[in-house]
């Protein structure tokens, strides 16, 4: 092995050698002086430095009010006192070497400016050199506070006003908010979109035909809509004349009677009757303002949609506004 080691080093050396052996040759020499330094480095590191004589206690006692006035060039706001930097060992050391010496306080703390420069006093002197330290944290502070007072002025001078919006306008933004509930007003609703507005829009529910019997489907689906919200109005004449409660709410024998004891307005006149029986419903449905005449499943009456349409009413027509309610909200 050491043989062909040698044998490639006279190949490198050699006169002949081709340029990518040079490169090698000289690549193995740069390792070799950088592993030579840090093997160097790490044996310095590893000495340990050797320990100072004890201080006489006049001596300690002065080198500690030195320490206080200088400054730790590693903390920066920490005198040589107090910090446990090394750097600040270092100093430490550096400045009992010079007392050692026999240099006074003002020839130690002379030597540190002319090393470092001013700032290793820990309170420098208010001169050209140390203005910006003295007084750089007010001005920035102050330059902060001019500016912050700007923008705001600024800010306050700056007042965005807009128009009113028509009340058309006003009208198309709760259509596409999905907040109106009066968006299909005058027309038959097929849309999820528009079924959709209306019962989100809607509060108050008027059920002609509500049932008090617990297995009509009138009861049931009534019920749901009251636990999700609504208020429920019953309609129902005969169980109206006996002064009977369906869901805690009043029995009504019309709708007229049903607005006229309500607070609020009647949204949406749910008809739980045959398809004959809804044109005198949609009548009453325009006179009390309601926004939707519903037909249930297998409810539809033509004539009576065009005429609450024609009234500016919106018409579902053969829909359960429990399915639809389940389905889209």
């Amino acid at each position: 092995m050491q043989n062909a080691i040698r044998r490639a080093f006279r190949g490198i050396n050699a006169p002949n050698a081709p340029p990518v052996l040079e490169f090698v040759k000289r690549g193995i020499a740069v390792c070799l002086s950088v592993f030579t330094l840090m093997s160097v480095a790490h044996v310095i590191a590893q000495t340990p430095t050797p320990p100072m004589a004890p201080m006489a206690p006049a001596l300690e006692a002065r080198l500690k009010i030195l320490e206080t006035e200088l400054r730790c060039l590693v903390c920066q706001n920490q005198t040589l006192a107090e910090s446990p930097a090394g750097l600040a060992g270092d100093l430490r050391r550096e400045i009992r070497l010079l007392a050692d010496a026999g240099k006074s306080n003002a020839e130690i703390k002379q030597h540190l400016r002319e090393r470092y420069g001013d700032f290793v006093l820990y309170r420098p002197p208010v001169d050209s050199k140390t203005w910006l330290l003295w007084f750089g944290p007010f001005v920035l502070l102050i330059g902060g506070g001019v500016l912050l007072w700007r923008m705001s002025r600024q800010r306050s001078a700056v007042t965005v006003t807009s128009a009113p919006l028509s009340a058309g306008d006003a009208a198309r933004a709760r259509i596409l908010l999905g907040d109106d509930a009066t968006a299909g007003a005058g027309k038959i609703l097929t849309s999820d979109d528009d079924i959709r507005r209306v019962l989100k829009g809607a509060r108050t529910i008027a059920v002609v035909g509500l049932s008090g019997d617990v297995a009509k489907p009138s009861f049931g689906v009534a019920k749901y809509l009251q636990a999700h919200g609504y208020r429920i109005l019953p309609v129902n004449p005969a169980m109206a004349a006996k002064g009977e409660l369906i869901l805690g709410e009043k029995c009504h024998a019309s709708l007229q009677a049903a607005a006229q004891s309500s607070a609020t307005k009647i949204d949406i006149v749910d008809c739980f009757r045959k398809s004959g029986d809804i044109p005198p419903i949609a009548t009453e449905a325009i006179a009390i303002g309601a926004t939707c005449l519903w037909m249930q499943l297998d409810i539809v009456n033509d004539a009576a949609a065009q005429h609450a349409t024609a009234a500016g009413l919106a018409v579902v027509m053969n829909r359960c506004t429990l399915v639809e309610h389940r389905r889209l909200l």
